[in-house]
């Protein structure tokens, strides 16, 4: 009995050194699964960039009414391009702020942040379609 109960304790100590060892060299990006992007954490900074009134207001109301004159000019929009670029990025820093002061930071490593950005990106992109539909429809 007294060797069965070493040999768990030896096994429970490797697994948590197992597992110490990769968070440890994951952050460095020594592990192979350093593309880890973190669903959950995306999902939530959209949320809570959608359905907050001030950041909806300062910012996305004022770029898909940009791209709205756009498209109104039959320009051809990239969500890749918009996703890349500096007002988006403006729009997860705030975001992430925002969230952390109502619930708390957490870490958010650079592929997670660089989905929120292609996912706030697709949101937008969607609702300047939706608004060019709508204004051509009931022209």
């Amino acid at each position: 009995m007294a060797k069965a109960i070493s040999v768990n304790k030896w096994l429970v100590a490797g697994v948590a050194g197992a597992i110490a060892w990769l968070c440890i060299h994951r952050k460095k990006g020594k592990v192979a699964g350093i593309g880890y992007i973190d669903r959950d954490a995306v999902r939530e900074i959209l949320l809570w960039y959608e359905n907050t009134e001030h950041l909806y207001r300062y910012y996305h109301v004022p770029i898909v009414n940009s791209l709205v004159k756009k498209l109104e000019k039959g320009m051809l929009l990239s969500e890749d391009y918009l996703a890349k670029s500096s007002v988006v990025d403006n729009i997860v820093r705030e975001t992430l702020r925002d969230y952390a002061r109502s619930f708390g930071s957490f870490p958010v490593d650079t592929e997670t942040r660089k989905e929120m950005k292609r996912e706030i990106a697709h949101s937008i992109m969607l609702s300047a379609q939706d608004e060019y539909e709508y204004l051509q429809e009931n022209k």
